[in-house]
């Protein structure tokens, strides 16, 4: 009776003030629960003015620390800037800005957008990245799966990510993706892929630089010099520690196959969080 009745104190408590019932499960709560128990006696929450103010300010500080881990990988796995609109209970149209990488998602700040058109090219002016993934039917990728990389081969940032990713090259995991590439004529996919690659290496600053890329391109996707003998590594390694690793050879290329293999294909941890 004593346990049924804290409950009934937990249920009002969460239906009064609108909080989901799943916050149940998260660990916060339950963190919650258990410092209750071993407060001392007489133990009381804090007042609203102390919560908003130094307890608040206390309570970022904790979670910057915690961050800097996850921070400290921009460097090295590069970002995505994930970005996701919605409406506020006044009905004012925001627009929430993630940094995402492998190593999680990070909360930047929502942007007011009254009066502005949510379209790739206003969002660019605000934020400062290689590449934007935004939520619409014309350019976000469903899933994040490999198949879904290799359906979306119309776009040459995609194409040139599935061609730098030592992986699929390997027998075992082409074979995977075969029941996809039948769809299509087999030669005509791949040299769609190959045109999308010459594409992307646009974003090159001269014509020299570009000529160079492909010729290094050329080098990884035929597998000369050191790319002969580290197949198998392609399969069991992180793509990203791949190219650190091998990727001396062609460095230029590799600098790329980092910034691109380091970007995200979907909008999925916007639609998360």
């Amino acid at each position: 009776m004593e346990r049924n009745m804290v409950d009934m104190k937990i249920i009002k408590g969460l239906c009064t003030n609108g909080i989901p019932f799943n916050v149940l499960r998260n660990l916060q709560f339950i963190e919650i629960v258990n410092a209750m128990k071993k407060a001392s006696d007489g133990y009381k929450s804090p007042y609203g003015e102390k919560v908003r103010t130094v307890l608040f300010d206390e309570c970022v500080r904790d979670f910057d620390k915690d961050l800097i881990q996850v921070k400290d990988t921009w460097y090295t796995q590069g970002v995505s800037v994930v970005s996701d609109g919605l409406s506020n209970v006044k009905h004012k149209p925001l627009l929430n800005v993630l940094v995402v990488n492998a190593c999680g998602a990070v909360f930047m700040y929502t942007q007011d957008y009254s009066g502005a058109e949510k379209t790739g090219i206003e969002i660019s002016k605000e934020a400062l990245a290689t590449t934007i993934v935004l939520n619409s039917w014309r350019n976000w990728v469903k899933n994040g799966d490999e198949n879904t990389r290799w359906e979306k081969m119309n776009i040459p940032l995609h194409c040139l990510g599935f061609a730098l990713n030592p992986k699929f090259y390997e027998d075992s995991i082409f074979k995977q993706l075969l029941p996809v590439v039948c769809k299509e004529n087999h030669q005509i996919k791949i040299k769609r892929l190959v045109q999308g690659v010459m594409e992307a290496f646009r974003i090159s600053e001269n014509e020299e630089e570009g000529r160079m890329l492909q010729e290094q391109f050329v080098t990884f996707h035929m597998k000369k010099c050191i790319y002969s003998m580290v197949e198998t590594n392609a399969v069991t390694m992180d793509e990203i520690d791949w190219w650190s690793t091998y990727g001396a050879e062609t460095l230029e290329l590799a600098e790329v196959a980092k910034k691109v293999l380091s970007q995200l294909i979907s909008s999925y941890s916007a639609e998360r969080n």
